[in-house]
């Protein structure tokens, strides 16, 4: 798993400047890499509070990838809420990248959600 070798990243800042949502968008990029990949990643936190916030997103990021609808991703206007870390997923995950740039947005979207809902079960098993 070449994309795995990444190197260790702290995250220090004060409370409430994001810290759990940078580690979930991360994590994910290294989770949906390959089936297996999440075995693979340690997340440190320093309060059990904290692991399980984390734990939490993971869950509920998973859970919104899952229910993705593609065309109307798609054809939604720039103002409709549309899950923010989808575009960090394609950026930072080389699968998704080049899925995009050979058969379109609609094809990349699909892979994700089937990719995600892989994933969620996976972890809750």
């Amino acid at each position: 798993m070449p994309e795995l070798t990444k190197k260790l990243h702290v995250y220090k800042s004060s409370a409430g400047s994001g810290k759990t949502t940078a580690l979930t968008i991360e994590y994910l990029k290294l989770a949906l890499i390959s089936d297996y990949a999440f075995k693979h990643i340690l997340a440190l936190t320093f309060t059990n509070k904290a692991a399980q916030e984390m734990k939490d997103r993971i869950l509920e990021y998973l859970k919104k990838l899952q229910i993705l609808d593609p065309a109307q991703i798609i054809a939604a206007p720039m103002d409709k809420e549309i899950p923010f870390f989808i575009y960090d997923l394609i950026q930072g995950i080389h699968k998704y990248k080049r899925k995009l740039e050979k058969e379109g947005e609609e094809s990349v979207l699909k892979l994700i959600k089937k990719d995600a809902k892989s994933l969620f079960i996976r972890i809750i098993h």
